[in-house]
């Protein structure tokens, strides 16, 4: 809404979750578009013309009293808030290019990505970075708030997370001309010694998974059975419907057999309770025995989450208790010191890696657990002396 006797507009925004409407003013300067608050806000429609008028009415008089300034100088938070909505989902400009530029059954941005930014950014850069000039903010600047997010005893890990966020939208702003350096390019990363996934022995599986397991348990067993003979994650398992698992009839030496596979193509994520695509964002099958497809069997009769609790089968365990039930269940078999060894449900996925390694091709058992190159996959494996069977000749061996 613009106002020719008058060098600005007014415009209204609102914010996401919230009914309460505000009144910015912009105009333009040396070719740059300025925006700034009014401070007039609204929620119904009935106060709406009233507070356009109040809002327009102050705008007036300040511009007679040439009191309407606004700094050609953008602040962090009027950009990354106001001009791009850097962090909000659905109204990004960021958001929108990313999505625009990659394919639509793999984009190369997510929603959980957007939701942790924009934690971050509110949490962590915003309060020490938001009122400073995105033009003036050095690399000395970025230096000095990289150690002061190490005082609040975060880890280098968590610590590098936060400048990757920030870096990002620096990135966007030198790619949008609004700055002319990411003045975190100067600025390095912290090391990580993070410390290794434990892996599991093979006797350590059997015990875990030949142990009488009471019938209000089946749910976590099976899912943890799952784990182990597919290498799947702990998102990927619960995220799974029972229309995921699947039969295939293929002919081979001139006979038909049936083949039994997985077909993973999302995973749970918990803070946006939804399913949302696999953590590497492309769809994969992993084949699985026939005994282990039987195992299943009961949980496919019903459409829904295949593991899961509602009646409906419409919300999936969660990956908090799943976790917790494996914790317990090596407890109650003996197995002590998983804190030690560092035995978590990710191990799981480690001790897949390991049983195949060398029965398989990397680009078959890269396919298969979603890996991306030959390093990840090293990262996950020990080497076994002994030769491995081929995959569900290995799964029916723990079945």
């Amino acid at each position: 809404m613009r106002y020719n006797k008058f060098p600005f507009g007014i415009f209204i925004r609102q914010r996401k979750n919230s009914n309460v409407k505000y009144i910015y003013y912009y105009f333009y300067k040396n070719g740059k578009r300025l925006i700034k608050s009014t401070g007039i806000s609204f929620e119904s429609q009935k106060e709406k013309g009233a507070s356009i008028k109040r809002a327009i009415e102050q705008l007036q008089q300040l511009f007679k009293e040439d009191s309407l300034h606004i700094s050609d100088t953008i602040t962090l938070t009027s950009w990354v808030e106001n001009e791009m909505h850097f962090w909000e989902y659905d109204q990004s400009r960021y958001v929108r290019s990313k999505l625009l530029r990659s394919p639509i059954d793999k984009p190369s941005i997510t929603e959980r990505y957007v939701l942790d930014g924009r934690k971050i950014w509110e949490n962590h850069i915003k309060p020490f970075h938001g009122k400073l000039p995105i033009s003036k903010i050095s690399s000395q600047d970025c230096e000095n708030l990289l150690f002061d997010w190490l005082q609040d005893g975060s880890s280098h890990k968590t610590v590098n997370n936060r400048r990757s966020i920030y870096s990002t939208m620096m990135k966007e702003a030198v790619r949008l001309g609004v700055i002319k350096q990411n003045p975190w390019q100067n600025v390095p990363q912290l090391a990580i010694n993070s410390k290794k996934f434990g892996g599991f022995s093979f006797d350590e599986v059997e015990r875990i998974l030949n142990a009488p397991v009471e019938t209000k348990d089946r749910v976590y067993y099976l899912a943890t059975k799952l784990a182990f003979l597919t290498g799947l994650r702990i998102g990927e398992i619960c995220g799974l419907q029972t229309d995921d698992i699947r039969t295939k009839t293929i002919k081979k030496k001139d006979r038909l057999t049936t083949m039994y596979y997985i077909n993973v193509t999302g995973q749970y994520s918990t803070k946006l309770k939804k399913r949302t695509i696999p953590k590497d964002k492309d769809a994969r099958a992993i084949p699985i025995s026939e005994s282990l497809y039987n195992e299943l069997a009961d949980f496919i009769k019903q459409q829904g989450y295949l593991f899961s609790f509602h009646p409906g089968k419409e919300t999936p365990i969660t990956a908090n208790r799943l976790r917790e039930w494996l914790y317990k269940r090596m407890e109650k078999v003996g197995i002590y010191d998983y804190k030690e060894r560092n035995l978590t449900f990710h191990s799981t996925r480690r001790f897949f890696n390991t049983l195949l390694r060398r029965r398989v091709s990397e680009d078959v058992l890269r396919k298969m657990t979603g890996h991306g190159s030959e390093e990840m996959t090293e990262h996950y494996t020990d080497y076994l002396p002994e030769d491995l069977e081929i995959i569900t000749q290995t799964q029916d061996l723990l079945a």
